[in-house]
């Protein structure tokens, strides 16, 4: 997929969000019948985001404001038609209302809370809506309340300990550190553990990739996505995500919902919050004034006057951050709109060490006719940070984890000419790398998806997605002339580049085949193209105050390319009798090729 292919998906992509923005729909609304109403909690707290939609008709639905309240356009007929109402963590409920022409009702609904949740409203990995009892498999489901409340930089760093058998572990003390999620252990198909991240129904790109050896300290891309801008997520675990997405949800698969307008008034919303990243344990270090004379030499235990330094406060310092989302959401009937921009920086426990980052994202839902509705999201994203190397590269090898902060007799800080002591050999001085060493990354993201939904009859839903998630990283890593093990200075630019495309189409047809036994019927196809490059290059001999490749003698350029196609369709069919008892079974057909 070249360059020219993915900025023409961008223009299209930004071409369509603008015409939905303006697009207004006539004609058949005159027939239409208009319910309205609100949805709240027991104690009488209006459920935002609540959702309301006709049984059999994904296209007609809505979501309630700030206040509770919705109002939803029905196509006129003469029968009945079930409308289903639902919130994360309360039970579902349903109502029946005939849509006569021109007709306005109202119905409030009170819905309970679902302590069990199996009548919970989920979207399988088929993008359909279901409840968790037909579904059958292991769901768990994060709203945007627990993501808020955790104080989570990003979304892994919020799974933990809210997902069942979730394991989140942090791979680095980086600000923009790695974290690995696991959910169905180490043992998989594909040789690692991480799950399949879905956002809006698009598949995105979560690789940790090192284009500078800095001793695995990687960046996981999950930190590019704003926590603020999630509505909610939902893991599957179970056969379900196997069974849509093949052997690539073996591992689970999280999926990730944007927020969404709804109709009312503009609303402007702001968040701040201020952090403070301190140290949580200190280690005891020996700061007796006494050495071995003869460290190396067991046989001489005589001991010489020395002084000693604590090295922890060299090294360690207090981080500041904050993280600021201001968001405006409306609409009208027709038309639904969210938009936000972030602005988020964090500063690590290790001196001149952080992350930025910036976002701005946008979300139009547009009604074309009864029958008919289509989505738009663009999420743009840039960061940047500072990082701290230890290991890989030869020269700055343990400088922190292997450091032995016990070896404390000798002044880490620089002489009158700025050289730094070695603590051992042409072991690089802790704060010598910390100082003078300079490695950082900076990522420019963009992600985008058209969503078309169509209901041409009862019980029958098309959907179609088109989506697809690129960007570039670049990462630079400088050590000045004169540094312990590297007189000569070294310096490496390389650049990464990742392009993923996305093509799904799902249909779905559910009926009651009598009083008892009801039926749902799933097929689904797909088409996805990825591919990754790099470019790098290495010099060593650097001018003094020049920090890049271009000053200096190079040692080494490299290049890398990788692509992959899959094609991939699946069958579901579900069963149900009287609401009780539900028997799935599904099938699926994968084909990869380079």
């Amino acid at each position: 997929m070249n360059q020219k292919t993915i900025q023409k998906a961008f223009r299209i992509l930004a071409s369509l969000g603008v015409l939905f923005l303006a697009l207004g729909v006539t004609g058949l609304h005159a027939q239409n019948f208009t319910l309205k109403g609100t949805v709240t909690a027991p104690d009488g707290e209006p459920l935002l985001g609540a959702t309301i939609y006709v049984d059999g008709a994904a296209s007609q639905g809505t979501v309630t404001d700030f206040e509770g309240a919705y109002s939803l356009n029905i196509p006129a007929g003469d029968n009945p038609v079930t409308i289903v109402y639902s919130y994360v963590g309360y039970g579902g409920a349903r109502r029946q209302v005939t849509p006569t022409a021109g007709g306005t009702e109202t119905i409030d609904v009170v819905l309970q809370e679902d302590y069990v949740g199996l009548e919970q409203v989920i979207v399988t990995g088929a993008s359909t809506a279901t409840t968790k009892k037909r579904l059958g498999n292991a769901i768990s489901t994060l709203d945007a309340r627990d993501i808020t409340n955790s104080g989570a930089t990003s979304l892994d760093q919020a799974l933990s300990g809210k997902i069942t058998g979730a394991l989140v572990n942090q791979n680095s003390g980086n600000p923009a550190g790695g974290i690995s999620v696991t959910l169905r252990g180490y043992s998989t198909v594909l040789g690692n553990s991480n799950p399949l991240y879905i956002i809006d129904g698009v598949i995105i790109d979560n690789s940790s990739n090192e284009l500078i050896d800095l001793g695995g300290y990687t960046q996981n891309r999950l930190v590019d996505l704003n926590p603020n801008d999630i509505e909610r997520v939902e893991v599957i675990k179970g056969a379900a995500a196997a069974a849509v997405y093949g052997s690539r949800a073996s591992n689970g698969v999280v999926q990730i919902f944007t927020k969404k307008g709804a109709q009312g008034k503009p609303r402007i919303s702001f968040s701040t919050s201020f952090n403070i990243n301190q140290l949580r344990k200190e280690i005891e270090e020996n700061m007796e004034p006494f050495a071995f004379e003869e460290p190396a030499n067991a046989n001489n235990d005589n001991l010489v006057p020395t002084t000693r330094y604590k090295m922890q406060d060299y090294i360690f310092d207090t981080g500041i951050g904050t993280d600021n989302t201001i968001s405006m959401s409306g609409g009208s009937e027709n038309t639904k709109y969210y938009a936000s921009g972030s602005a988020f920086y964090n500063q690590g426990i290790i001196k001149n060490s952080d992350f930025g980052r910036y976002s701005a994202r946008l979300n139009i839902d547009q009604i074309l006719s009864s029958w008919a509705s289509v989505s738009v999201g663009l999420n743009y994203i840039h960061n940047n940070s500072n990082e701290i190397p230890n290991g890989g590269i030869a020269e700055v090898y343990g400088a922190l984890t292997g450091f032995n902060f016990n070896n404390n007799n000798f002044n880490p800080e620089p002489d009158a000419d700025g050289n730094y002591l070695s603590p051992a050999g042409f072991v690089a001085n802790p704060l010598e790398v910390i100082e003078t060493f300079k490695f950082g990354q900076q990522t420019r993201r963009f992600i985008g998806n058209t969503q078309l939904r169509l209901s041409p009859f009862k019980g029958f839903d098309i959907e179609y997605i088109l989506g697809f998630d690129t960007y570039t990283q670049e990462a630079n890593g400088f050590i000045p002339v004169g540094a312990n093990g590297t007189p000569l200075g070294w310096a490496r630019t390389a650049i990464g580049n990742s392009q993923l495309v996305n093509n799904d189409l799902n249909l779905r047809y559910s009926i009651d085949i009598n009083d008892k036994l009801e039926s749902q019927s799933w097929l689904g196809f797909t088409v996805q193209h990825d591919e990754f490059s790099t470019i790098a290059i290495t010099a060593n001999r650097l001018s003094p105050v020049v920090q890049s490749t271009n000053a200096g003698t190079v040692t080494g350029r490299g290049d890398s390319k990788s692509e992959r196609n899959i094609q991939g369709a699946f069958f579901q069919q579900t069963f149900g009798l009287s609401g009780k008892l539900y028997l799935t079974g599904a099938i699926r057909l994968d084909q990869a090729s380079p």
